[in-house]
């Protein structure tokens, strides 16, 4: 077993750990056996609920009761959340190491010359009608939803929290069901959906895309996407923030979002500055 498996492991089994601390009291003998079998096959997490049922001689129905008990709906959704934490738990020794193998003299300045060659890709990847169209369709919008998935999540309040000063209503939109549920139910057709993810389309992305098509919202995305497509109904910001492995860029999120704000104030001049003063006005109130 290599250094990666045995990373995975322990991630893997401190993901378990954490979910029944506090509730250990409330586990039946059979759920702790499920308990104790995890910890010991973390490898067996792809496995159906069925075949460790049959592993280890319980009824099915133990799994879906121990997975409500920590929080799930059911078994599967259980499951999914301890290969996704396992594998999304990469060694942080791991990522220091490759970050400094891409470090040449002085870290500061590798740190800039990287930041600087981050940024001069945008202009190769995103244009200024990309950008216009991107602007009129949050200016078209009664409201704009932002979700931001994993280690972009800072970039969407901080791009709310933009467009909310420049008069545009916008939210922050969570991943958990009820939460998300709850903040598009007063969304209209032709509102907008902005995206910020990183390099993949995983799973929740595609439905997130796909209740916004169900809403009639516009969609935009702003992701390091490099090799993959997006569905051709999304408006996609084409960024790089670096290799998957090492420290991800912030500047370039960051510009895009900047340059998005700056955008409506030219489209929409009158619109932005009577939302900036009114902001300004309430901060004052405030004071």
């Amino acid at each position: 077993m290599n250094d990666r498996q045995i990373s995975y492991q322990v991630k893997f089994r401190g993901a378990i750990q954490q979910l029944i601390t506090g509730v250990e009291s409330k586990l039946t003998k059979s759920e702790v056996k499920v308990v104790d079998y995890y910890l010991a096959n973390a490898d067996h997490a792809g496995h159906s609920g069925k075949e460790i049922a049959n592993a280890i001689q319980v009824h099915p129905s133990t799994l879906v009761r121990l997975a409500q008990k920590l929080g799930f709906r059911g078994h599967p959704e259980l499951k999914q959340y301890l290969i996704k934490f396992a594998s999304q738990s990469a060694d942080a020794s791991e990522r220091h190491q490759h970050t400094l193998s891409q470090m040449e003299g002085s870290v500061l300045q590798s740190t800039i010359n990287q930041e600087i060659e981050h940024l001069r890709l945008i202009s190769s990847a995103v244009s200024q009608p990309l950008l216009d169209e991107s602007c009129r369709l949050i200016l078209a919008a009664n409201k704009v939803f932002i979700n931001g998935q994993d280690n972009t999540e800072g970039f969407a309040e901080h791009f709310s929290r933009r467009l909310n000063r420049s008069g545009i209503d916008a939210e922050t939109v969570s991943l958990g069901r009820s939460k998300l549920a709850e903040c598009l139910t007063a969304s209209q057709p032709e509102d907008v959906l902005i995206l910020i993810f990183n390099n993949t389309m995983n799973e929740m992305t595609e439905k997130l895309i796909k209740i916004a098509r169900n809403l009639q919202l516009q969609v935009i995305g702003i992701s390091d996407l490099s090799t993959l497509s997006v569905p051709p109904d999304v408006l996609l910001l084409r960024i790089y923030r670096g290799e998957t492995k090492g420290t991800k860029s912030v500047s370039p999120p960051l510009v895009i979002t900047n340059a998005i704000v700056r955008n409506l104030t030219v489209l929409a001049e009158d619109r932005v500055m009577q939302g900036l003063r009114r902001f300004e006005m309430i901060r004052a109130l405030e004071n």
